[in-house]
């Protein structure tokens, strides 16, 4: 969220919560997260749509890619899981 619709991260940890607690609330994964209702979350919270498409939520939501990402980005080696 932070590169792809360049807000802050603040900003990002902020929609993020929402959304967790929506789906733990609507008792959903959130892997099932959908545009419309990160569009609406973001919108309520700054009052701008991200502009994000499906594909990057999705991105954004898979526990794998994630694992690899921070792993990388501190210099931790990586393994193949």
């Amino acid at each position: 969220m932070i590169r792809e619709a360049d807000i802050s991260w603040r900003t990002a940890h902020q929609i993020t919560a929402v959304l967790v607690r929506q789906s733990k609330e609507d008792d959903r994964r959130v892997t099932e997260m959908r545009t419309s209702g990160v569009e609406r979350v973001a919108r309520a919270y700054t009052g701008e749509p991200l502009g994000l498409d499906q594909d990057t939520i999705d991105e954004v939501v898979d526990v794998e890619r994630a694992i690899t990402a921070r792993a990388m980005s501190q210099g931790v080696p990586h393994r193949q899981v």
